[in-house]
């Protein structure tokens, strides 16, 4: 039986945790060494910030989503704190009280107050979805025990009922009835580290794998092939507006597709391809000519798909994971970082 859950946020009193953007460290200079969590910018990448003393800093940042349905409001899903929400673009935050662990997957469902988060809680894997956007939730979806949890959540743009999660199994789910029942589709030979769905064509799924390469599927998810063999694949991201089109990092480097996988070209970027290992990677909704990665201890920004590129020094004390740029504002970028010992996970016996 579901187990619906309500008071979302802390509100009022000592519970209620408040970031204050002033006092804030620029990104650029090797001098500046900045901590962990969470990060913006309001020039458009040039230089990033962290407010002192923010609820976030310190904390790995495993999921960032800007509701669509009101661009003021952040979600921000940790390893340990939870899941937390800003009102104000970041300015003011609120933390749950239901003892959320590891939020790696936040999807907000446009046009209605739907949210489901991928996230533990008491040791089990779970898909939790609430209707009051995060004021009361219900599990929808739990692993059998604790050695496994999901990894990733999508949604289908024509079909909002209908979800896609994926688990550190290699296991993909999928549900037309907005969590009531659930069908498997697909087993991958490793971890299946993201779920992805074409903007213009939502038949078209991708899903990239830490082992297994980049797998795409063009019938809603009953069949798959290879289109990156084998390999670990640390993010992918598709076009806003183009079928087929789509950006994936791997040991290959910087890669990119405009038919959802059956050529790649590889970009010719400012960082060795095997030295790449970008899991930050972003398009610019508004524009999609401008396109982020990160690699190491900085940020890349391009403006005309990755012809040429624009480092910005980052020396946060952890890898950047997480890039969303504003959907109405493209001078406003955020980051999420973590350190590496968080998030994903090797399975024995399935990662091979």
């Amino acid at each position: 039986m579901n187990t619906k859950i309500k008071n979302f946020f802390l509100v009022g009193g000592a519970a209620f945790l408040v970031l204050v953007l002033s006092g804030c460290t620029p990104g650029g200079g090797e001098g500046n060494i900045l901590s962990r969590g969470f990060f913006k910018s309001t020039d458009g990448g040039q230089s990033f910030s962290q407010s002192e003393g923010s609820v976030l800093a310190g904390r790995s940042i495993l999921s960032l989503e800007i509701n669509p349905n009101n661009n003021q409001e952040i979600f921000v899903g940790t390893s340990e704190g939870g899941l937390f929400k800003s009102p104000d673009e970041g300015k003011n935050w609120l933390a749950d009280i239901n003892n959320f662990k590891e939020v790696y997957d936040i999807e907000i469902i446009p046009n209605t107050s739907v949210i489901y988060i991928a996230a533990k809680q008491d040791g089990r894997g779970k898909l939790f979805k609430s209707e009051s956007n995060g004021e009361s939730w219900v599990d929808v979806y739990t692993e059998k025990d604790g050695s496994s949890f999901l990894t990733s959540v999508a949604f289908h743009r024509n079909n909002p009922g209908s979800i896609y999660i994926a688990n550190s199994k290699g296991g993909l789910f999928r549900t037309d009835d907005g969590g009531a029942s659930w069908k498997n589709l697909h087993w991958a030979d490793s971890l299946i580290r993201k779920v992805e769905i074409d903007r213009v064509n939502p038949n078209i799924i991708y899903l990239a794998t830490t082992n297994n390469g980049l797998l795409v599927s063009r019938d809603r998810g009953e069949t798959f092939e290879s289109v990156i063999n084998r390999g670990y694949i640390y993010n992918i991201v598709v076009h806003p507006s183009r079928e087929g089109f789509i950006y994936a990092s791997s040991k290959d480097g910087l890669q990119r597709s405009s038919d959802a996988g059956v050529s790649w070209e590889v970009l010719n970027t400012l960082v060795r391809s095997e030295e790449l290992v970008s899991r930050g990677l972003a398009i610019n909704p508004k524009n999609p000519r401008e396109i982020y990665y990160t690699s190491g201890k900085a940020f890349y920004k391009s403006t005309n798909e990755g012809e040429t590129w624009k480092p910005v020094p980052f020396n946060a004390s952890a890898s950047i994971e997480t890039i969303e740029v504003h959907p109405d504002n493209n001078q406003v970028i955020f980051l999420g970082t973590k350190n590496r010992k968080t998030g994903f996970k090797i399975v024995p016996g399935v990662n091979k």
